[in-house]
């Protein structure tokens, strides 16, 4: 190649010096442009990766959050709804138990009542109405005196419906309540049920154990309990043999066991139909804080406990 030097042509050589020189200027200005460009999209680029990043962290976190709350929300509901549906149990049985006692203290009543003015109208029989008719078969007696032979047909028939008449008095007075009973207490008119309805089909025998004597009120109520039981074996056992057995325990309870071997029965079905009295009898023995269990099954005969606090 020809050398300017060489051709001694300074000016243009060095003119061309200075345009060699701004072009490596300008390329290294535009080398430089364009990495600062490149360095700025990809800072560009980094802070919106970083953006998006703290936007999906936000998004995470409120979705956590949110779904924090509805689980929360929804704990809190179930506890809630499991409150209230206690709260409402609770309730309902509350009110079953208030209206239990209730119908229990009615039944009770009822029955305290009956007992009440069967022993009025016992006693009125007894002590007021047999003795006028006492009164009255005495005064024909004397007028019979009188008259010696000459008595009327009229006096002696007289006489023998005024017999009858006390006969029926007395019979009526002891249903309504067990003379024996007011008299000798307890075991003895149990002794006496039981001779009472023996019979050639079916005998009942009793075990007192030697108890004494207790309260009138609750003598009247356990003698009605078990006369109503023995009731129900005359009417639906079918048994030949029956027991009573009392026990006193401790001093302050009183064991009753009435067994037969009858037929037997279904428990459940006659409680729920209550043909034969359960529920009242029942609600006798819940009223004077005591245990009725009834063990029967078809074909087996029937066992019966009771057990009650003594009134002495």
């Amino acid at each position: 190649s020809v050398s300017y030097d060489s051709l001694k042509d300074y000016k243009k050589a060095f003119k061309n010096l200075e345009l060699s020189v701004e072009f490596q200027k300008e390329l290294s200005d535009e080398d430089l442009a364009r990495n600062i460009a490149e360095v700025a999209a990809k800072y560009n680029l980094a802070l919106e990766e970083q953006r998006t990043e703290v936007e999906k962290s936000k998004t995470f976190k409120a979705q956590v959050l949110f779904f924090g709350l509805a689980f929360l929300t929804l704990i809190f509901l179930i506890i809630a709804l499991i409150f209230y549906k206690n709260y409402k149990l609770s309730q309902q049985n509350k009110l079953e138990q208030f209206q239990n006692t209730l119908q229990l203290r009615i039944i009770n009543a009822t029955i305290d009542a009956k007992e009440a003015e069967r022993k009025t109208i016992a006693e009125i029989l007894h002590d007021s109405v047999s003795a006028l008719l006492s009164s009255v078969n005495l005064h024909l007696q004397a007028s019979k005196a009188q008259l010696k032979n000459k008595v009327p047909a009229e006096i002696n028939k007289a006489q023998e419906i005024l017999g009858e008449a006390s006969t029926k008095i007395r019979d009526l007075s002891h249903e309504l309540i067990s003379s024996v009973l007011i008299k000798f207490g307890l075991a003895f008119a149990i002794h006496d049920l039981c001779e009472k309805y023996s019979n050639s089909k079916l005998e009942f025998i009793s075990d007192d154990n030697g108890i004494k004597r207790y309260n009138q009120k609750f003598e009247i109520k356990i003698y009605n309990i078990i006369e109503e039981l023995i009731n129900n074996i005359l009417k639906h056992s079918e048994a030949k043999n029956a027991s009573i057995t009392l026990i006193e325990r401790n001093g302050d309870k009183l064991l009753i066991q009435i067994i037969d071997d009858g037929k037997g029965f279904d428990v459940k079905s006659a409680r729920k139909k209550d043909g034969l009295g359960l529920s009242h009898i029942d609600a006798r023995i819940k009223m004077m804080q005591g245990v009725f269990n009834i063990n029967s099954k078809k074909g087996e005969g029937t066992s019966i406990f009771i057990s009650v606090p003594v009134f002495k």
